[in-house]
């Protein structure tokens, strides 16, 4: 395959490297790459390649030998592709596990600070929550006996009510026996004068226990909020039995099946994995 011919071109000039950003740098270290001789080469072809692939129809064995060329020329720009990337890029990689290497102690030793720091202010602001859900269930108990010693009270005042009130009618059915009407209307109302007046008293002692609220815990149980700094309740978990984590939850292991696949090939028999072959085609040198 013929290589279309690359007009030499004029070097740029070198500029002053100790003037130039990173971003400036890499900017011109790219532009340098995308003007090589061989990149530009290895693009033309790899354009002509694909043109003269596009335009073949294999019908007849003639155009499958054909094809069979072209895949090997595709091939071999591949290698050709790689091998140049690699040699610009290994460089590269080394440059970065260098820089990578000079940074690597410093927030190595800034994330064992932080884990230091955020551990401490973890226990004090559990400890404050803490002590604020204590201040508030104490507060709630005590609402509770205030409403539960009101609602008593109101109990109690409807029994002795209706106990005074049982004893009046009692007395002012025996007046009535007796013929004293007078006297035994006189108890009657007497004894519905105590219920209502009972029922009155009761209803207030109910109205102030429906009002009672626990009072809001001290300002000191609250954690203060500190200037920048915030936080927010974070889930964790861990796995304290795999046999019991539904099958949802659990990551299937593909490289495991690809080989058992490759070794049993068609007697693969895995439920839930469907199986075929297909054709792969390898490239021999000319």
């Amino acid at each position: 395959m013929q290589t279309p011919e690359i007009m030499p071109r004029k070097p740029a000039a070198l500029p002053d490297l100790r003037t130039l950003t990173i971003e400036q740098f890499v900017d011109f270290f790219v532009a340098q790459i995308e003007e090589r001789e061989d990149v530009l080469a290895l693009m033309a072809q790899a354009v002509e390649a694909h043109a003269r692939v596009t335009a073949l129809t294999i019908s007849d064995q003639p155009a499958y030998d054909v094809a069979g060329e072209e895949l090997r020329t595709v091939r071999t720009l591949t290698k050709s592709s790689e091998a140049s990337r690699f040699e610009i890029t290994r460089p590269i990689d080394g440059l970065k596990k260098r820089v990578m290497d000079i940074f690597k102690p410093i927030e190595s030793g800034l994330d064992i600070t932080d884990t230091l720091l955020t551990g401490r202010m973890a226990t004090y602001k559990t400890e404050q929550d803490r002590k604020d859900r204590e201040a508030r269930r104490l507060a709630e108990e005590k609402a509770n006996r205030e409403r539960a010693e009101l609602e008593r009270k109101a109990r109690e005042e409807r029994a002795a009510a209706e106990a005074k009130a049982r004893v009046d009618r009692d007395a002012a059915r025996k007046a009535e026996e007796d013929g004293r009407l007078a006297e035994a209307a006189r108890l009657r109302n007497t004894a519905a004068a105590t219920v209502e007046k009972a029922e009155a008293k009761a209803e207030k002692l109910l109205d102030r226990a429906a009002d009672v609220v626990a009072a809001p815990p001290p300002v000191s149980a609250a954690p203060a909020k500190t200037k920048g700094v915030s936080d927010r309740r974070v889930w964790r978990y861990e796995i304290t039995n795999r046999e019991l984590v539904p099958a949802e939850f659990r990551v299937i292991d593909e490289r495991r099946i690809a080989d058992r696949v490759k070794s049993l090939k068609g007697d693969t028999r895995i439920p839930g994995v469907r199986v075929w072959d297909e054709a792969d085609f390898s490239v021999r040198g000319k």
